[in-house]
């Protein structure tokens, strides 16, 4: 988790951190800090992320409830 946050200090548009950092909070319970990222994904990801982009609006629905 440490390397991902550092990631993203150096590159805070960085999509894939973002991602990455959403599964981890969402594994370890910190449902919050998932959503907080899996927006963020959604608000940096570009073309090439287009395939992964449904699922996180998925995983963000469900975490709504």
């Amino acid at each position: 988790k440490q390397s991902l946050l550092h990631a993203l200090s150096v590159a805070p548009k960085s999509a894939a951190a973002h991602y990455n950092l959403a599964v981890l909070y969402e594994e370890t319970g910190e449902l919050s800090r998932a959503v907080e990222h899996y927006r963020a994904f959604l608000e940096t990801a570009g073309a090439e992320y287009a395939d992964r982009a449904p699922v996180v609006r998925a995983r963000l629905a469900a975490l709504a409830r």
